[in-house]
């Protein structure tokens, strides 16, 4: 896990200020030139651990504290914005360099990896080495949360200029069942399972090439309105690239809605640190056939949920499963936002 000890190397060493700072962590703040005092520890009791450092290098230097970003933020990081652009004397045009692509990647083509993408695959790789992960979805009626959203979605987005899609419906539900199911609100640690007071859900956005997965914080203190809001904020400032570290920091659970591109099932990455995340995928209209065998046209969505098998067995996290969905279907036209 992120605030694990086997990416900190040998015993930990204390650095001016009072920071637990490993000699490895030590020696890769000195390759990237981070000042360790500039940078939070994501660690246990406030270590900083070896993916702070590289998230810090990623911040650059110019970017000060505000983005410095630590290793248990997010499950992606987001590009620093550009430098300023510095005047330079006339000279003949040459031909820019262009940006990697990987969306318009060529057949035979070698595309330099990015910073953002080099952490990306790092994050991935600790993610998958450190925690099993396990998988489980399910099927659910969501035809009644549907219309509601339907009725209510051209209003509030003429009264807050925010689209009103089923995610915070979706999200509402989430930490709901997170406060029934708290272990899924959870972290393995080495030293037992931290199960968080807070809960601050993470969302998934593509934004600018890559994945990043900013936080909305105290998300069960927020009604759907709220989260809406909320949400409908960081996708905003994640396309102008205006996310700071404050919106990628502290998440407890991360939400994905894979089924915006038209996804049924999908088995997403943990982020490092966190026991689960949940996917909404695409609504369509299938046959459903009821209690008393008729068959009805009903808009059904599959969930589904990665989960660290270190912190919760199958029967916790089918629960939650099952709670959600229940949750889910229970939510109708004459529900308040």
């Amino acid at each position: 896990p992120t605030n694990g000890a086997a990416s900190n190397g040998a015993s930990a060493v204390t650095a001016p200020g009072g920071l637990r700072v490993s000699p490895a962590v030590r020696r890769l703040a000195r390759e990237h030139q981070i000042d360790l005092a500039r940078v939070r520890g994501s660690g246990d009791h406030g270590r900083i651990t070896a993916n702070d450092i590289l998230a810090a290098a990623k911040a650059g230097p110019s970017a000060g504290v505000a983005a410095t970003i630590s290793a248990d933020n997010a499950e992606y990081v987001a590009p620093a914005p550009p430098p300023p652009a510095t005047p330079r004397p006339a000279a003949p045009s040459a031909p820019a360099t262009a940006k990697p692509s990987y969306a318009g990647a060529q057949p035979g083509e070698l595309i330099p990896l990015t910073q953002a993408r080099k952490i990306i695959a790092q994050r991935m790789v600790e993610s998958k080495h450190t925690a099993p992960h396990a998988w489980t979805m399910t099927e659910v009626d969501v035809t009644s949360v549907w219309k509601w959203r339907t009725r209510e979605k051209d209003a509030f987005e003429k009264a807050y200029g925010v689209k009103l899609t089923l995610l915070p419906f979706f999200i509402r539900a989430v930490v709901e069942s997170l406060a029934a199911f708290p272990l899924m609100n959870a972290s393995f640690t080495e030293d037992g399972i931290r199960v968080h007071r807070d809960v601050n859900v993470g969302i998934a956005i593509a934004a600018d090439g890559n994945l990043i997965v900013p936080v909305i914080r105290h998300t069960d203190q927020l009604s759907i309105k709220g989260i809406a809001l909320a949400a409908g904020e960081l996708i905003d400032k994640a396309r102008r690239g205006r996310l700071g570290a404050d919106d990628l920091a502290g998440g407890t659970f991360t939400v994905n809605n894979t089924g915006a591109n038209g996804s049924i099932l999908s088995a997403p990455i943990l982020v490092p640190g966190q026991t689960g995340i949940v996917t909404t995928e695409a609504v369509v209209k299938r046959p459903v056939v009821r209690d008393d065998d008729s068959i009805v046209v009903r808009s059904m969505m599959n969930v589904c949920l990665s989960l660290d098998h270190r912190v919760v067995d199958g029967a916790v996290a089918s629960g939650f499963l099952s709670d959600l969905r229940k949750r889910l279907e229970a939510m109708g036209p004459t529900g308040s936002l």
